[in-house]
């Protein structure tokens, strides 16, 4: 059951960083402030983000290994990446989105990944 959820989670925290990289470009094209709906996103995915690792340690914990380390690399890099667009925004005044839509990009390939190699898939 927790491995189903751990997937079915983590895919859904990936689509949202999606939507949030779409969001990104829709905005920049139109070149306009994406407003609260667009960080409020960034702050669902960012716990999604929290809650998922605690999933896959509760899976850890419970004797149920990837068979794959790069499957752990997949789950961990989405935090440095959200490091680093929180670093990056404060730099950048006015287009603080700028970084957070780069790292959403970003993080729904890393969270796909990560799914597919949970899955067994190369």
């Amino acid at each position: 059951m927790l491995p189903r959820i751990h997937g079915t989670f983590g895919l859904a925290v990936a689509f949202v960083f999606l939507i949030i990289a779409a969001l990104g470009v829709v905005f920049w094209v139109r070149n306009r402030d994406p407003g609260a709906l667009f960080w409020r996103l960034v702050a669902l995915a960012q716990v999604g983000v929290g809650v998922q690792i605690l999933l896959g340690l509760l899976m850890l914990l419970s004797g149920r290994r990837a068979t794959n380390w790069v499957h752990y690399a997949y789950g961990l890099f989405p935090v440095l990446t959200l490091y680093v667009a929180h670093r990056y925004s404060k730099k950048a005044k006015g287009l603080e989105w700028v970084a957070f839509s780069i790292v959403g990009l970003v993080n729904f390939g890393l969270m796909f990944r990560g799914y597919m190699t949970g899955l067994g898939r190369p």
